[in-house]
This record gives C-alpha cells, sequence and structure tokens, in this order.
C-alpha cells in the first residue's frame, strides 16, 4: 500500500492534479476542517452524521466527496488529506486499495467507497384498509386509538394535534413528526414528514407530506416494492420514466399527487440508496379563492391595462390576499385585449392585480409599500419581482415577469395607490 501513497503523493510525481495543493484539510474532534486557502471561509463535515463517500476524479481534478446532508468536495491534493484518509480508512473501513487505483488511472470515474447502513423504515402490509377511507384519501397514525388525517385537514389542526412534533431536519428545514407509524393503504412508514415551511398559512389544507423509504436496506430494490405496493393500491402510475441515471413514476388521484423517485450514481447525481415517497395535495379549493361579498361590489375606480402578461407569484397556500381573478376585472381584459391590469377600488379602499386566471387584492390599510426587484440574466433568464410590504414588515410576493418589464409601470402604480415603490437591481 505505502507504494501506492509514495507514487501518487510523492512531489516529484509529475501529475498536474495531485502536484498543485488545493488548500488544507484537518480533523478536530469528530469534525473535519477544509479552507481551500488561508482566510477562506472554512468547511466543517461533521464525521458522524456521514450518509457516504465517494472519489470523484475528472481529467483536471480528484476529489474526495463526503456528504453529511450537505455534498462537500475535498481535492486529494490538499495539504494534510493523507492523514484525513486514513483516519476515514480506520474508521469506516474504506478500500485503500481500490481508492488509489483509481487515483492513478486517468479514468474519470465515480466510485462509492462507503455507505451509511440506515435502518429500515417502511413495511408492507397484506392488510391495507378496506374502508372508503383507505382509498387514499388520507392516512391512519397508528396511535391508540389510531387516528384517521385527511388531505382536507388544516396544517393547524394538525400542528395542534398531540400526535405530532414541530422540529428542524437535517437540512435545517422546519416540518412536523408524528410520534406514531402511519398507515397508507397497505404501507406502513416509521419516518413520515410534513414539510412546514413558514412562509406557508396554517389555515389551508395540509399540503407536501415525505419519506426517505428503506424497506430492505440501501439500494434501488426500494423503489421497486414501494412501486409494486403502490400500485396494488393506486394502479397503474400515470407516468414513468426510469433510466440508468433515475428511476420515477406518479399518480394523480382526485387532485392528491403521488410520486416516487430514486437517484442511481450519473454525471450529476449520485446514488441515494433510498426510495423518497412523496404525496402533495393539488387539490384547488375553489372557497379559499373566491370572496362574493367583495364580487358583488368590485369597482374599478382606477385601473390601468398592461400588454405584458405577468405570473401572479403567489398562491393560496402562501398568500390570504391570493384569489381567482374577480369577473368583472377578468372581463375587462378580455375587453381590453390585455393580459395583465392592475387597479384601486375607492370605495372598498383595496387595491388589487390579476391576469385572466388570478389575482392578488389587498386592503390599503394593510400595505406599506412596493419593492420591484429586477434580476439581471446570467445562468438563468433573470425576472422582474414586484413584492407588496405590509405594515407588519411581511412580503407578499405579487407577480413576476421579464427583466424590466414592470419598469414601465412603476409611477403609475405610485401615482395610484399613493405609496412609495422602491426599485433595486441584482445579478444572479
Amino acid at each position: 500500500m505505502r507504494q501506492w501513497i509514495n507514487r501518487l503523493f510523492n512531489p516529484e510525481n509529475p501529475a498536474p492534479a495531485i502536484i498543485k495543493k488545493e488548500g488544507n484539510v484537518y480533523l478536530e474532534g469528530d469534525k473535519a476542517i477544509y479552507a481551500r486557502q488561508e482566510g477562506y471561509r472554512k468547511t466543517v463535515i461533521d464525521l458522524a452524521q456521514l450518509q457516504y463517500i465517494y472519489v470523484y476524479t475528472t481529467e483536471g481534478s480528484q476529489n474526495l466527496v463526503l456528504n453529511n446532508y450537505s455534498q462537500h468536495f475535498v481535492p486529494c491534493s490538499a495539504t494534510g488529506f493523507q492523514a484525513f484518509f486514513q483516519h476515514l480508512s480506520d474508521r469506516f473501513l474504506l478500500d485503500e486499495k481500490k481508492f488509489y487505483e483509481i487515483l492513478a488511472s486517468s479514468k474519470p470515474q465515480k466510485v462509492e467507497l462507503w455507505r451509511a447502513d440506515s435502518p429500515d423504515n417502511c413495511k408492507i402490509t397484506d392488510h391495507p384498509d378496506s374502508t372508503e377511507k383507505g382509498k387514499c384519501e388520507g392516512f391512519w397514525i397508528c396511535s391508540s386509538p389510531p387516528q384517521w388525517i385527511s388531505w382536507d385537514m388544516t396544517s393547524q389542526e394538525l400542528v395542534d394535534s398531540p400526535l405530532t412534533t414541530q422540529t428542524t431536519n437535517e437540512y435545517g428545514l422546519t416540518e412536523l413528526r408524528f410520534h406514531f407509524p402511519v398507515q397508507i393503504g397497505n404501507i406502513i412508514l416509521d419516518d413520515w414528514r410534513y414539510l412546514f415551511p413558514g412562509h406557508l398559512r396554517l389555515d389551508v389544507p395540509l399540503d407536501d407530506f415525505y419519506s426517505n423509504v428503506r424497506i430492505s436496506g440501501n439500494g434501488d430494490q426500494n423503489y421497486k416494492l414501494l412501486k409494486k405496493a403502490l400500485e396494488t393500491i393506486l394502479g397503474d402510475a400515470e407516468s414513468i420514466y426510469e433510466r440508468d441515471d433515475q428511476n420515477s413514476c406518479q399518480w394523480m388521484v382526485n387532485g392528491i399527487k403521488f410520486a416516487l423517485i430514486y437517484w442511481s450514481d450519473s454525471r450529476y447525481s449520485y446514488e441515494s440508496g433510498y426510495a423518497y415517497f412523496n404525496v402533495k395535495n393539488e387539490r384547488t379549493y375553489p372557497h379559499y379563492l373566491t370572496d362574493p361579498a367583495y364580487e358583488s361590489n368590485i369597482e374599478l375606480s382606477k385601473y390601468l391595462c398592461l400588454e405584458h402578461s405577468f405570473r401572479i407569484g403567489s398562491g393560496f397556500r402562501q398568500s390570504r390576499y391570493f384569489q381567482q381573478t374577480p369577473q368583472k376585472v377578468a372581463n375587462q381584459l378580455i375587453l381590453s385585449s390585455a393580459g395583465f391590469i392592475f387597479w384601486r377600488d375607492t370605495p372598498n379602499v383595496k387595491v388589487g392585480f390579476a391576469n385572466r386566471e388570478n389575482a392578488m387584492i389587498f386592503p390599503l390599510e394593510n400595505l406599506a409599500s412596493f419593492h420591484c426587484e429586477n434580476v439581471f440574466p446570467d445562468r438563468s433568464s433573470g425576472g422582474a419581482y414586484l413584492s407588496a410590504i405590509l405594515k407588519e414588515g411581511v412580503q407578499q410576493s405579487i407577480l413576476i415577469g421579464d427583466c424590466n418589464s414592470f419598469d414601465a409601470y412603476i409611477s403609475h402604480l405610485t401615482e395610484m395607490t399613493q405609496l412609495p415603490v422602491t426599485v433595486s437591481a441584482t445579478s444572479e
């Protein structure tokens, strides 16, 4: 083994990817610290949280890839790398011979050296719920007695349940977890999670659940087993996308989308080991989207129809000001052959913004100002983003369009609402 180390790390070795020192890596307690240059921000890698280790080589670089729920690249040429790798090898029983053979090869490679053993968290039962509630209109919390959770329940009701706990996940995101396993049809999950971002309303129906499912260790068998179980209760998938780099399928049942994904090693991804199972509520809930009392009294006291069409930047889960476009407003857009409109309703003391499908309508007394941000195109298309700033400081996204596309209307908005509009420009 020593001959491999001497060959690869000998300073007289002419291999360009190994000669150039790229930063410094060292151990500090149970963490690895890597800095590309002196004075640069340090990357801290918690070794106790490692999920996998890969060696990844290209024509110009050789790296160790470590994932502790974030992806970290440590160049094999970094100062201190030999001691760092030896510690990893001893701790995780890495195949050192394979590692050094890969580094000695000129062929670009991505090879898994180690993966954490994660416990199985799912069972397929032969006894699915046979009632109508078993038709995937929700799920059971397997408490005593069991509690039924409908997709139409509000987030606030789930938050208030003594059977859930609000916590922060491995990626720093807020979510709800359950004190007991849950059952969906013939699937029993020990680790069912409800995504709970702070910008979502709590007074609307449930939104987005997920689990990283392992039925039988690591590997794509988890995808195959879970897919078969879902086909038993949901029928054939509506869409299937299965290739060497990714397997995925999904079902849409009464506005509820069931999706299953497995990632394999490829140029852009790493083996997931688990099957990602996601259930998303895509029902429309019309009573959250209309305000009959306002629509019967709406008045377009002042308005401006725009040739441009803008996308409304919010949804009913993000904002209580989001609505379907009132019919009177939609009629005005059609009459004017316009793509977008904003208006002031003086008798009702409101201001609104709408395309032909959706609108954002605010009581003027709730608004402090507006902000328009132009993001200049770089790696993507950029855009224009208009937001309302509420008096309590909360920002509500109103519209999204092409970069600078709303600039010509800013003075009109200021005059119509008598509220300030700030403008900023950034690059992606």
